[in-house]
């Protein structure tokens, strides 16, 4: 998984994410979002808006990949994204990612730490 170097946190794991979810960060408001699995297992966090279009696309172009979704993704700290999570829709990302693998039967190890 890909690597940032975030100023707060230093050298974390990457979070990909649709722009809603980005403006959100940046604001400090929350909304409503799921963890989804691309065609190569990668994992994204879409808020409900791009999660619907997402799989809309899915069902009518199964054959094609994550890059021709009608979502665009960015990247961020995935800790900021874990701290946001928390603090405005009360979500454990860690969680989230372990319902999505379970969802989908893919095994999926969490780049964020355990809870201490």
């Amino acid at each position: 998984m890909p690597m940032v170097d975030c100023a707060e946190h230093g050298l974390v794991e990457v979070a990909f994410y649709c722009p809603h979810i980005e403006t959100c960060l940046n604001e400090g408001v929350g909304c409503e979002v799921d963890f989804v699995f691309d065609d190569l297992g990668d994992g994204s966090v879409l808020c409900a808006e791009c999660l619907t279009l997402a799989r809309k696309y899915v069902r009518e172009h199964r054959s094609e990949t994550i890059e021709e979704y009608p979502v665009r993704i960015t990247g961020g700290c995935i800790e900021h994204l874990q701290e946001w999570g928390e603090q405005l829709n009360k979500v454990d990302l860690n969680a989230l990612l372990a319902e999505a693998a379970r969802r989908t039967r893919r095994r999926f190890q969490s780049p964020l730490k355990a809870p201490t």
